[in-house]
């Protein structure tokens, strides 16, 4: 990437998340996302006029054959997600910024990581907060050794949801759709998950859980968990 070829991206998915990819990316002159793709011609239509992409899609795959890009970000429901990085990757896209979460299941996600390797390609998660300064901060003065070893690392991560739309709905937003990856695991508990991971330095050895489900939707409203490292550390998710 440089002054002269802005890093050239394609976007798939045009809901509600992918506004805030495209008001960032026009505070960035190094990044350009120049096409978008939604199945739904019209929601395509509208974000290609709202950000000013040179083209629009319905099919992502076409997208990357037609456009010089040099990635893809993949803003769609976590339930399609290996689909359409398998499909990147096909396609002959070689960087990849996936939204979380990555995958539904961790047999997804090895598998996803086997694929990404033998293609030679770059796969991100789209965990914001790993880039934020606070963040950045933190992890160089746990490197200095200034604060000693990590004991424990809290995360906690939540809204209120007043549950107003229709169990019924079958528009509803995807947090509350089972089959779409709704739910905490999928939405907020793998931030924290990944913030553990990240500070405590080791690898999870043993796991305890307690949540609750959404009568309404079918899907886990609330979690609590302690993860027990390698290191001796442990994560507490709220």
């Amino acid at each position: 990437m440089n002054n002269n070829h802005p890093f050239r991206i394609g976007i798939l998915g045009c809901g509600d998340i992918s506004r805030s990819h495209g008001e960032a990316a026009q505070a960035i002159p190094e990044i350009n996302i120049a096409a978008c793709c939604d199945i739904r011609a019209e929601a395509a239509r509208s974000w290609k006029a709202q950000y000013g992409c040179d083209a629009f899609y319905t099919d992502y795959r076409t997208m990357i054959r037609e456009e010089d890009l040099d990635g893809v970000l993949i803003a769609t429901w976590p339930n399609l997600h290996r689909e359409h990085i398998e499909g990147c990757l096909a396609a002959g896209t070689r960087n990849i910024l996936c939204e979380k979460a990555l995958t539904l299941t961790g047999q997804d996600a090895m598998e996803i990581h086997r694929a990404v390797h033998e293609a030679g390609a770059f796969l991100m998660e789209g965990f914001m907060y790993r880039h934020h300064p606070l963040t950045r901060k933190l992890e160089h003065l746990l490197a200095s050794g200034e604060l000693g070893p990590v004991d424990n690392v809290r995360a906690c991560f939540g809204t209120f949801d007043p549950e107003t739309e229709s169990g019924d709905d079958v528009t509803r937003n995807w947090r509350r759709r089972e089959e779409c990856g709704g739910g905490m695991p999928y939405d907020f508990a793998c931030y924290c998950v990944n913030a553990c991971r990240n500070f405590a330095g080791g690898i999870p050895e043993r796991v305890y859980c307690r949540g609750d489900i959404s009568p309404k939707y079918n899907v886990i409203n609330r979690m609590y968990a302690l993860i027990e490292y390698d290191t001796g550390c442990v994560g507490i998710i709220e």
